[in-house]
């Protein structure tokens, strides 16, 4: 077998690690095909693994490839039997590396993933048995992360437990505090949390920082953290995700529901769908626009005045669309409410995000982020609604009410 009839292999047109389908690179020691992205942002770890042989550049003809090399990459495998032997063991939970089309994807999570896979091996058969990822699976753990502060950019040591059979995520202030002996600074509802790794430069955060995001007494808390071990938080981050896949299964079962399709199960945690500056205004059409930061996550879009605010100004619950049809009017409008004016703002890009309760009116600095708005928000609101989704309806209390809006909109 040659080079190219390898690569016409359906498991090999696609990346053997995010599964894009950009396939344009081949490490001839692992023996598997890897998109741009993935050879990119792992290239070094590549050549620092110690194998004898290393090459990411793919010609299919095998021209510029020995044949000791060529041998060597065919004897190893191919994607389909390389990912049966590394990935048996991969649970649902952990973080894998996605395609850049849904969304940028931490370089951190590739090079996690990367280790794990290749070169630490906690995927394989019997990999649970011999206890290589209790890392990140523990029924309770701790570890010192750096919280920043509230009040300013300084970030300093805390330490954070989290505690399956209790629901929950408690930080210390003191470092090497005895959680048997002092009282926990914050305690968080593993059910009533999310945590997600900054990829925007807006944000303005240190390199691999990560926010935890949780919900007490509908209020919305963003808590941002870092570690100078990239394994450690990443470890951190793994071992919640399973905290709230087992939570939601447990939810589920509880409900009679299918645990195995649920989106609990399938996304424990979530990655932002869009960000990027807005302009808002109120519900009146004479309100003042103010420039906010905004983060879509899950079905939940917040703004604020700062990137690394710790309380949003505010957040707004997006529903199903179909929902329409029974009085709960969400939807999205690329334009302004009928008889509303930009004022001076003509250059920006509307829409409009209708919820049963008000109209929430935004302007775009570009058509291209009008776009990605635009298609995140009616992604969501064109997939169904999960039992959590339905949960934080129910706990979602908007401050304030606006008008029924009938027919307000205008035409173009």
């Amino acid at each position: 077998m040659d080079l190219k009839s390898l690569f016409e292999e359906e498991s090999n047109k696609i990346c053997a690690d995010c599964k894009d389908n950009n396939v344009a690179h081949a490490s001839i020691g692992l023996g598997v095909f890897i998109c741009d992205t993935c050879a990119a942002q792992t290239s070094e770890l590549h050549r620092n693994s110690g194998k004898k042989v290393w090459a990411l550049a793919l010609d299919v003809s095998g021209s510029t490839w020995s044949k000791q090399s060529l041998a060597n990459f065919i004897d190893t495998g191919n994607n389909r039997q390389v990912n049966a032997r590394l990935e048996a063991e991969l649970p649902t939970y952990y973080a894998t590396p996605w395609p850049e089309k849904y969304g940028p994807c931490p370089e951190v999570i590739r090079k996690t993933f990367f280790n794990d896979k290749y070169i630490n091996k906690v995927f394989t058969q019997g990999s649970i048995a011999r206890g290589l990822q209790q890392r990140f699976s523990a029924p309770e753990k701790w570890i010192v992360l750096q919280k920043r502060l509230r009040a300013d950019n300084q970030y300093f040591d805390r330490k954070f437990q989290i505690i399956i059979n209790r629901n929950i995520i408690q930080y210390f202030i003191n470092p090497f505090a005895d959680p048997q002996q002092e009282t926990p600074k914050q305690v968080i509802e593993i059910d009533n949390c999310d945590m997600f790794f900054v990829t925007s430069p807006l944000h303005e955060l240190p390199q691999n920082s990560a926010v935890l995001l949780f919900r007490k007494s509908n209020e919305y808390r963003f808590i941002y953290l870092c570690s100078s071990c990239e394994q450690d938080l990443v470890d951190f981050y793994n071992n919640l995700r399973y905290a709230r896949q087992f939570r939601a299964s447990l939810n589920l079962s509880g409900f009679g529901m299918d645990v195995d399709t649920a989106n609990e199960i399938k996304t424990p945690t979530h990655h932002p769908l869009a960000v990027s500056y807005l302009y808002k205004t109120g519900p009146s059409s004479g309100d003042a626009w103010r420039r906010r930061f905004c983060i879509l996550i899950n079905r939940t879009l917040f703004y604020m005045a700062r990137p690394d605010d710790a309380s949003p100004k505010g957040s707004i619950f997006i529903g199903k669309l179909e929902e329409a049809a029974k009085g709960k009017l969400y939807g999205f409008y690329p334009s302004l409410p009928k008889d509303w004016a930009l004022r001076g703002n003509s250059n920006l890009y509307p829409f409009t995000l209708t919820t049963p309760t008000r109209s929430y009116v935004f302007a775009a600095e570009s058509k291209i982020e009008l776009d990605m708005w635009k298609n995140a928000i009616e992604s969501i609101l064109n997939s169904e609604l999960s039992l959590t989704d339905g949960k934080a309806i129910s706990h979602y209390q908007p401050k304030s009410f606006f008008s029924k809006f009938g027919s307000i909109f205008s035409s173009n």
